[in-house]
């Protein structure tokens, strides 16, 4: 038999189903979760202290749907599987990573572990092959190998801490391997991406982003100008882009997990989720963008355009940046083109344009 133990060292046991692992326990037991990145004080980047510890009633009788799944690890210093040898009379364990929503927040998702015990190395063998295959089988849309840009500048500049904290460790235990970016300067995500040639591309399940909006619209970019991977390929054959936050406002990973949470979002991307995302194509006479979020004009874009000069101060440079264009007193003009679309379902379309000038 397999036992499992929780936190506060009580038993449990477990059996082994087509899809989840399934236990029942004669009391209820104090379950250690992980700590998430949702701490206030230090954003998770620093140690507040033990585990967590919470009492859920359902963990005297509950299951863990391999969906919930991050990965199993041996937790001696034992072989893999493929090493045990035929005879595996020593005993082992195993730990199983696994995630679920937290009470605070249902968008966020919090870190726990189930440590699995065995006399037999070979049983829990079986059972590690079994739980990666059963995670494989829920979830075949988990990525296997990413590139993941780093973008050590970007808002209050606790990316790479954030990549080492959180995302590295998590894909690890997940199975992902990561080739890791740096970037160097303005435009070096968009002209790597941009010069990838096919295979290289093809050796991507998908591209992460640990950093803000700017350098997510940045990649967003690159994959636009990369001839062997334009944006208008159908959709599930086109390369996902994942994000985890570290910019100044965060607003697409917010609209999309609905938290900006770190954890979070790379649980996200090990799970393989997908949300279809619209790019807005804006089009000048100097060039061609691709916008995610929003795009602003006027006082706003004036905001945005100061604001990069005072990067090197963090989220308060649009602060600042707002201030010096309110005590410029700008005028804006800009002519605005307005075509209307009418008719019925036969498919015929009439416009018309409308010209108007504001300051």
């Amino acid at each position: 038999r397999v036992i499992a133990e929780d936190g506060a060292g009580g038993a449990l046991q477990v059996r082994l189903e087509d899809e989840a692992l399934l236990w029942e326990g004669s009391e209820q037991q104090e379950w250690a979760f992980a700590g998430s990145s949702t701490c206030s004080a230090c954003s998770g980047l620093a140690a507040c202290g033990p585990p967590v510890q919470r009492r859920f009633e359902e963990f005297s009788r509950g299951m863990l749907r391999f969906d919930h799944v991050v990965g199993v690890q041996w937790t001696d210093d034992a072989a893999s599987a493929d090493e045990l040898g035929g005879g595996g009379g020593d005993g082992g364990a195993l730990e199983v990573l696994a995630w679920r929503t937290t009470r605070s927040n249902p968008n966020t998702y919090a870190l726990w572990s189930l440590r699995l015990q065995s006399a037999r190395r070979e049983v829990l063998a079986r059972w590690k092959r079994a739980i990666e295959a059963g995670v494989a089988r829920v979830q075949p849309q988990r990525p296997r190998r990413l590139l993941v840009v780093v973008n050590p500048v970007g808002g209050k500049k606790q990316a790479v801490a954030i990549f080492r904290t959180f995302v590295a460790p998590l894909m690890e235990s997940g199975g992902v391997e990561m080739e890791v970016l740096y970037t160097q300067h303005a435009g070096h995500a968009r002209d790597t991406i941009a010069g990838a040639d096919a295979r290289t591309i093809a050796e991507w399940d998908g591209i992460v982003v640990v950093g803000g909006d700017g350098m997510l619209n940045e990649v967003v970019e690159g994959l636009a100008a990369n001839a062997t991977e334009p944006l208008h390929k159908p959709r599930g054959s086109r390369i996902r882009i994942g994000v985890v936050p570290a910019g100044s406002t965060d607003t697409v990973c917010y609209s999309l997990h609905g938290c900006r949470d770190a954890t979070t979002a790379v649980l996200h991307i090990i799970a393989g989720d997908r949300l279809p995302v619209d790019v807005t194509v804006v089009e000048s006479q100097q060039r061609v963008k691709q916008v995610l979020s929003f795009c602003a004009f006027g006082f706003y874009g004036n905001i945005i355009s100061i604001s990069e000069k005072f990067r090197w101060m963090g989220p308060s440079r649009y602060d600042v940046a707002g201030a010096l264009a309110l005590f410029k007193h700008d005028q804006y003009r800009l002519r605005i083109a307005i075509q209307t679309a009418s008719g019925s379902g036969s498919g015929t379309r009439s416009s018309s344009t409308t010209t108007t000038t504001t300051t």
